[in-house]
């Protein structure tokens, strides 16, 4: 019988050490908002009073204020301080000859739209999206090509660019052959679609066509020459007239003399009255 006495006692002391043991014990904590238990607070079983527990963000979320830390107190965990929010990727870093279109923001979670400048083409993700670690994808921006230079049938290219690969807004010029004229317009343009502008074409003359471009050059070449004869002609008149004005001042003078010689000598005046109605030349 004490045995048995002795035995009770000794379980109902174990009871009461357990449940003054376990009274202040808090349970599991339940985070509120973006906020998780870290590992190390996930594989406790149990939370004695006084024990501390580390939170952290969810994943693509950053401290924004307040300790990452909370206690038991008396069965009760302490009032949750952390906050976090959702992390911002910022704009990619700036590579050549692309821009960024933004459709909401850049936080996590948002999607961004890249566009190539013009002339340019896209390789890559055509959208990116905010993660935890970065945006995803990857994208780049080339330049565009329109590949081998065209052939037009009896066809001379004129200039064209100094390198193997035609690029955007490189430009080839043609002409045509002898006995060929060129329709269309004479330069081709790589466009931004990497394709050629529209191509001129080199078609035979007919023979009015050869006839009438003869006759233009006959025609031209007659035009020349009589406006040199005309222009020999008139220096021909302008020295004819220099030279019959220049005659007349002489036989002027001329007359003056004689007509002094006639006074001095009378005799000679009625020997020779038409000396009195010689006239100078006018040009």
């Amino acid at each position: 019988m004490r045995v048995k006495m002795s035995l009770w006692t000794l379980l109902l002391f174990l009871l009461a050490f357990v449940s003054r043991g376990r009274a202040g014990e808090c349970q599991r904590p339940v985070p509120e908002g973006n906020v998780l238990l870290t590992e190390s607070a996930m594989v406790k079983n149990s939370f004695p009073d006084g024990s501390d527990v580390i939170l952290k963000c969810a994943t693509g979320y950053v401290v924004a204020q307040g300790s990452n830390t909370i206690q038991c107190v008396s069965g009760e965990w302490s009032k949750q301080e952390l906050t976090c929010k959702k992390k911002d990727c910022g704009l990619p870093r700036s590579t050549p000859n692309i821009n960024y279109l933004v459709l909401t923001d850049t936080l996590f979670g948002a999607h961004i739209k890249p566009v190539c400048e013009r002339g340019y083409y896209l390789q890559g993700s055509s959208y990116r999206q905010c993660l935890a670690n970065g945006w995803s994808g990857r994208s780049q921006c080339l330049l565009v090509t329109c590949g081998k230079l065209p052939e037009i049938p009896h066809s001379v290219i004129v200039s064209e660019p100094a390198k193997e690969i035609v690029e955007f807004g490189d430009v080839i010029e043609y002409s045509c052959e002898d006995k060929y004229t060129l329709v269309g317009n004479r330069s081709v343009v790589c466009q931004e679609n990497g394709n050629y502008s529209s191509l001129p074409q080199c078609k035979e003359r007919q023979g009015h066509e050869r006839y009438f471009s003869t006759y233009s050059v006959v025609i031209g070449l007659s035009a020349i020459l009589a406006a040199a004869i005309a222009i020999v002609i008139f220096i021909w008149c302008l020295v004819q007239c220099y030279q019959k004005r220049k005659g007349s001042y002489d036989t002027g003078e001329e007359m003056r003399k004689k007509e002094a010689l006639m006074q001095e000598h009378p005799d000679i005046s009625r020997s020779n009255p038409r000396a009195h109605n010689h006239i100078a030349p006018v040009c």
